[in-house]
């Protein structure tokens, strides 16, 4: 998973400011998006306006992603894309309801005592499609990956 995306589970609904503020001095506003990288986002969404972020990802933060913020079917969304206007990732806000069953279960099981803080489905491609749920463990924020199907495929911290 990008650090792209996980910026922004924590960013955009992530409600800890401790962890909101070490994020937001990593990222800048980014007035400059290549215009391949705009070109694409308004074929894809077009007549959206987005808020632009760009940021460095990556093992040794090399590279660039331009992440566009914005409202999608009443759900705040975002694109992500790579320097030469690749669509990374396209993540929105979805409700409980629409998480699978056995993802929830799997919660219920593992975590009985934490509540699920943020729920998101995440598309890469065309047709890899994860959900992502959001918790807070002993103050660190947790994000567990399941398929769409439901089934568990790992944990990373935001």
């Amino acid at each position: 998973m990008s650090k792209a995306i996980l910026l922004f589970f924590s960013l955009f609904f992530f409600t800890s400011t401790t962890v909101v503020s070490q994020k937001l001095a990593t990222e800048e506003p980014q007035l400059a998006i290549p215009l391949s990288v705009t070109t694409d986002f308004n074929l894809k969404f077009p007549s959206q306006e987005p808020n632009w972020v760009s940021s460095y990802e990556g093992r040794y933060n090399q590279k660039l992603v331009h992440e566009a913020r914005f409202i999608f079917d009443n759900r705040n969304s975002s694109a992500i894309y790579d320097n030469v206007g690749d669509l990374i990732a396209f993540a929105a806000v979805v409700e409980r309801s629409e998480i699978p069953v056995e993802a929830l279960n799997y919660m219920k099981e593992k975590y009985p005592n934490y509540s699920i803080l943020d729920t998101i489905i995440v598309t890469r491609g065309k047709s890899d499609i994860s959900y992502e749920l959001g918790i807070l463990v002993n103050g660190q924020y947790i994000i567990k990956v399941f398929s769409n199907k439901g089934k568990f495929i790992k944990s990373t911290r935001a």
